[in-house]
């Protein structure tokens, strides 16, 4: 499923219920600025592959407030402009010319918190949300 800027509010359905997935972690891919996330449900019976395409930013509090875990507690979307208007207050400071904020693009902000306390902050321009039932050997 594509999840973009006009479709965003799926974020906050059940249809992209990854609550109490196990989170096996996530790698970012620079050419094509893509993060991608992948976790196992063993409640559900599902593998998810969450891709966030054209990524302008990733913020990470890894600190565990709440101690250890590597569950995923929520996935939903960030106040609107959240992460978007933090870069354009650094890129109008620091005079920056060039930047991928000048092409006026509505970036998905959303977060994942885990149940641990910690938080990942996302913008990316689009959301490729996969699933799939696990297999035996998972």
């Amino acid at each position: 499923m594509k999840i973009d800027y006009k479709n965003r509010e799926i974020i906050r359905s059940r249809d992209v219920y990854v609550h109490d997935s196990t989170f096996e972690g996530f790698t970012y891919h620079e050419e094509e600025q893509k993060l991608s996330f992948r976790m196992k449900n063993w409640f559900l019976n599902k593998y998810f592959k969450i891709d966030f395409y054209n990524t302008i930013n990733i913020d990470c509090k890894l600190c565990k407030f709440w101690g250890g875990g590597d569950s995923v507690a929520d996935f939903n979307l960030c106040d609107e402009g959240e992460l978007t208007e933090e870069l354009k207050k650094i890129q109008t400071t620091e005079g920056y010319i060039h930047s991928l904020l000048n092409d006026e693009t509505n970036y998905i902000e959303s977060y994942f918190i885990m149940n641990s306390g910690d938080k990942i902050r996302i913008a990316c321009e689009y959301i490729i949300f996969e699933e799939e039932p696990l297999k035996e050997d998972d």
